[in-house]
C-alpha cells in the first residue's frame, strides 16, 4: 500500500517537475539576450522576452506568446531567435519588435547538431558574462547564487539574475543600470 500511495505522489508532481525543467533557457547575440519563460498558470504562458542593450540602454519589448512545448536550445542570430524543441524548430524574427513574426518547422532535435542549452534561472551555473553590445557601455549578464541550510531541512538556494549596464568597457567601471532578469528561491530536499 505505501508503495502504491508513493507512486501515486510522484506521479501527481510528474508534470510539475517536467514543466519547471526548461524555464529561463536563454542565448545572446550583438545587443539582444532572449529568454524563454513557461509559467504555471491556468491556461500555461509560454513567452520569449526580447532584452536590447546598447546606446539607448537595456529595452525590454513585451514578451512574445509561443505554443506549449519543451525548449531543448536556443539560437539567437542578428535578426531572429530560434528555440529547438524535440519535434519542432520555432523561428521568431525580431526585427520589428512591434510585430515579431513566429514561424515553425518539423525538425526533430538533434542533441549533436546543437550548442548547449544555458540558463539564467534555477538551473544557471554562476558567474558574469560578458555580451556584446555597440557604443562604449559594457554590458554583463550577472548570475548569483547563496545557498545555506534551510529550516526544515535541506537546502536553500538563492538566485538572482541581472543585465548589468558599466560605465565603461574598462574592469571594474561603475554599474550604470541593471535589469533584474530572475529572482527566485529553489528548496533542495535531503531524503
Amino acid at each position: 500500500m505505501r508503495t502504491i500511495l508513493i507512486l501515486a505522489g510522484l506521479v501527481v508532481c510528474l508534470p510539475r517537475l517536467a514543466h519547471a525543467d526548461s524555464d529561463f533557457y536563454y542565448c545572446a547575440a550583438r545587443g539582444y539576450l532572449a529568454y524563454e519563460t513557461r509559467l504555471g498558470t491556468k491556461p500555461p504562458k509560454h513567452e520569449l522576452h526580447i532584452v536590447r542593450f546598447g546606446n539607448r540602454g537595456i529595452v525590454a519589448a513585451a514578451p512574445i506568446v509561443l505554443e506549449e512545448f519543451q525548449v531543448h536550445g536556443m539560437t539567437c542570430r542578428a535578426d531572429d531567435v530560434e528555440i529547438h524543441g524535440w519535434e519542432r524548430t520555432y523561428s521568431i524574427n525580431i526585427r520589428n519588435v512591434m510585430r515579431p513574426s513566429v514561424t515553425s518547422r518539423a525538425v526533430a532535435f538533434d542533441p549533436a547538431q546543437s550548442a548547449a542549452a544555458v540558463n539564467l534561472g534555477h538551473l544557471a551555473k554562476p558567474g558574469v558574462i560578458d555580451l556584446e553590445a555597440d557604443g562604449s557601455s559594457r554590458y554583463q549578464l550577472v548570475i548569483a547564487r547563496v545557498s545555506h541550510s534551510a529550516r526544515a531541512g535541506g537546502i536553500e538556494h538563492h538566485t538572482v539574475t541581472r543585465l548589468v549596464r558599466r560605465a565603461s568597457n574598462r574592469p571594474g567601471s561603475a554599474i550604470v543600470s541593471a535589469r533584474q532578469l530572475f529572482a527566485g528561491v529553489f528548496l533542495e530536499t535531503i531524503n
